[in-house]
């Protein structure tokens, strides 16, 4: 009986695929999706804010491309140990899946990295940011297409 089940959701799903195959006006458009996680492409813009979300950062831009971001930039962070306040630059950030990862070094042999870790879910993109550990700076982000 179980077997009967199976072969008849197995012919339903075949004919279903088949279907959507035949007729090309019902194909969804691949131009506006960006990585696997359906990301659009284009200009993305969003808010910061430190840990404890009592004091908001500059804006949030990126640019999403093809399983990459390119260009993420969060303004007016607020940076401990080297001035007071500084613009956060990463030049490429990968794509896998949902999740958005990437370290970054401004200055080769010097002690600084950026690090930025995302998840894409719900149409949004939410974050947490650090730089560090000599000039040291770090928060939270949220982004949406823009």
């Amino acid at each position: 009986m179980r077997r009967r089940a199976l072969k008849c959701g197995f012919a339903v799903v075949a004919a279903v695929a088949a279907m959507s195959l035949a007729s090309p006006a019902q194909a969804m458009p691949t131009s506006d999706i960006g990585p696997r996680a359906g990301m659009k492409k284009g200009a993305w813009q969003g808010t910061s804010t430190n840990w404890d979300r009592t004091f908001n950062y500059g804006k949030v831009t990126f640019t999403v491309g093809r399983g990459v971001i390119t260009d993420f930039t969060i303004e007016g962070v607020s940076i401990s140990g080297c001035g007071n306040y500084m613009n956060i630059f990463v030049p490429e950030l990968t794509v896998k899946g949902r999740d958005i990862t990437g370290t970054y070094q401004p200055i080769p042999d010097v002690g600084v990295f950026i690090t930025v870790a995302a998840r894409f879910a719900g149409g949004k993109v939410r974050g947490t940011f650090t730089q560090g550990p000599d000039c040291r700076g770090s928060g939270r982000f949220t982004a949406s297409p823009a």
